[in-house]
């Protein structure tokens, strides 16, 4: 189990690491995506037989204007793209027109700022039926039965008070 210490940000994927599982995770949530929870359900089984358990699914809770609103906020630093500068956030607020980290030149990606775009995005990622949100709550359907357990957590807090949050949800305070 991870430690506090070991917890660094709080990821808007579920991202597994065991070799292939990593591919057939991503594969499953695309099907379920679709709507199509089969490969969800036989790569459930193939953890299980691989005595692999999937200890945690954290679903991050957003109304779509904030996260639309993060989304066309988002800058990138010319000098460095892993500094993250966000006109909406606090904590990672620009100044002014410069990085927060570096000074250096902001830009923005076209694709944020695509309102159209972003719908369209979350349009598949919020359809509780046939997407993304679909796919998770397979897994929160398997938190019911005790398989494992699913995490909701606010999105709208700082990105401190959220990683606290998790920090406590797992335990680890």
């Amino acid at each position: 189990m991870a430690t506090k210490e070991e917890i660094s940000m709080v990821g808007f994927e579920i991202v597994a690491y065991a070799g292939d599982a990593q591919t057939d995770l991503l594969a499953a949530l695309d099907a379920a995506r679709e709507g199509d929870f089969e490969k969800a359900e036989q790569l459930h089984k193939a953890m299980q037989e691989q005595g692999m358990k999937l200890d945690y699914v954290v679903e991050i809770d957003l109304p779509r204007n904030i996260a639309r609103d993060r989304i066309m906020g988002r800058r990138v630093c010319k000098n460095d793209g892993n500094h993250p500068n966000n006109i909406f956030i606090d904590a990672i607020k620009p100044n002014g027109d410069a990085c927060r980290v570096c000074g250096g030149e902001l830009t923005a990606r076209a694709d944020d700022q695509d309102e159209a775009a972003i719908n369209k995005r979350h349009d598949i990622y919020y359809d509780d039926k046939t997407g993304t949100l679909a796919a998770a709550h397979y897994f929160k359907a398997l938190a019911e039965k005790g398989e494992t357990k699913y995490i909701v957590l606010n999105g709208q807090g700082t990105i401190d008070s959220i990683k606290e949050t998790l920090i406590k949800e797992l335990g680890l305070n």
